[in-house]
């Protein structure tokens, strides 16, 4: 990892996922593993809800319109709104959770790295600009955190979705499902080919604002000079560079 991909002494440090990594980024999940699973539980259940439209729809056309029964309408439209409103309930309560216990686990991030950062020897400070570790204290953590957290339990849906609508359309039609199944092939590998394009136009932009952060640090720092000496415009040019 170069100068701008981690905190530590020599600028030096990989980019890869070890076990001693892992085993850190656990430590920042464990205190809160009742909410976290609580969440999954959730989300089990508001896939399990999502996945019940398509069996009372195929109810409703197959057995209450052929049979024209309007007993049997008014109580599938209950169903279809007491589902609507538990999916909703079931939605908002998992939002609530994941937010709040991701914004915990960033706030803790940080806080330990910013402990850490107060150990590094000066050296450190000369070679790192302050824009870099304002950076890694904001976006960097953020993102791992939205990893460990957001995007684990956003997999987690997915995955639950997918495997229980494709039962459901193997069960309802399983012709209709190899047809379907033949175009997964070909997503899967468009999306492993615009993996890496995406991956580094992410970290171009991560380092983008790196720099935007130092110029713009700098440049509030010595607000009181730009503006002695007029050289706003120039100031605003060189932060506009930051973009290109």
């Amino acid at each position: 990892m170069g100068k701008r991909s981690g905190v530590k002494e020599d600028g030096v440090g990989s980019l890869k996922l070890t076990r001693p990594r892992i085993h850190t980024l656990l430590k920042f999940i464990a205190p809160y593993k009742a909410r976290l699973i609580l969440t999954f539980v959730l989300t089990l259940f508001s896939a399990a809800v999502g996945l019940s439209y398509p069996l009372l729809a195929k109810f409703l056309v197959d057995v209450v319109l052929t049979r024209k029964s309007v007993h049997l309408l008014v109580l599938s439209t209950i169903a279809f709104a007491l589902i609507l409103v538990l999916s909703f309930a079931c939605s908002t309560l998992t939002r609530y959770l994941s937010l709040s216990t991701s914004a915990r686990i960033l706030m803790d991030m940080r806080l330990h790295l910013f402990r850490h950062v107060q150990t590094l020897s000066f050296q450190f400070y000369k070679k790192m600009r302050m824009g870099d570790i304002m950076s890694r204290l904001n976006s960097d953590v953020a993102e791992i955190q939205k990893v460990a957290t957001d995007s684990a339990l956003s997999l987690a849906l997915s995955c639950l979705t997918i495997a229980g609508t494709a039962g459901l359309l193997a069960w309802l039609n399983w012709r209709l499902f190899i047809v379907c199944s033949f175009f997964i092939p070909f997503s899967v590998e468009g999306l492993r080919r615009c993996r890496e394009p995406i991956t580094g136009q992410a970290k171009a932009v991560r380092e983008r604002n790196a720099d935007f952060a130092s110029v713009l640090l700098e440049s509030l720092g010595g607000i009181k000079f730009i503006r002695s000496v007029g050289t706003e415009e120039t100031e605003a040019a060189k932060l506009a560079g930051c973009n290109e």
